[in-house]
């Protein structure tokens, strides 16, 4: 069983990779492997699993080379803090079908910038991706799992 550890200064969790290192290549069978059943404060936190959507795909690819390979949203979850909307996902790599990209997305690039990282600019006018690592709350990991069972 491999293990999510809980951030210090929210109640998000991350799988595995330290600060500043974005998760483009997470092999499925880890995420399966991860185990959810961990205490937490708040079970969503505020985020609520949204459907996916062509606009969504494109608010969370990343105008790179790795953003030309073929994803699909596995999971998507949304936040709005203020006039920000934020968005976490995991997206499948369909060229390989068994790795997933997890990436967090904004719509106010300054807000990536304040907190000391950088932002990428994604494929969709507006929305930048923050270069961090995953941390999500309990229901993202809980429902990417569920996803990839199905």
């Amino acid at each position: 069983m491999k293990e999510l550890s809980k951030c210090v200064e929210s109640n998000e969790f991350y799988f595995r990779v330290p600060p500043g290192q974005l998760q483009y290549q997470e092999a499925i069978e880890d995420i399966m492997e991860l185990n959810t059943d961990l205490d937490s404060l708040t079970y969503d936190d505020g985020w609520t699993i949204i459907d996916s959507t062509p606009e969504i795909l494109m608010r969370l690819t990343p105008n790179t080379l790795k953003g030309r390979k073929n994803w699909e949203i596995i999971v998507v979850i949304e936040k709005t803090i203020g006039d920000m909307i934020v968005y976490k996902a995991a997206l499948l790599d369909r060229s390989t079908n068994d790795k997933i990209g997890l990436l967090t997305s904004f719509n106010n690039k300054q807000y990536i910038l304040n907190e000391g990282e950088r932002a990428i600019k994604s494929k969709a006018f507006g929305w930048w991706i923050g270069h961090y690592r995953m941390t999500a709350p309990l229901i993202f990991w809980n429902e990417l799992k569920i996803r990839l069972t199905q």
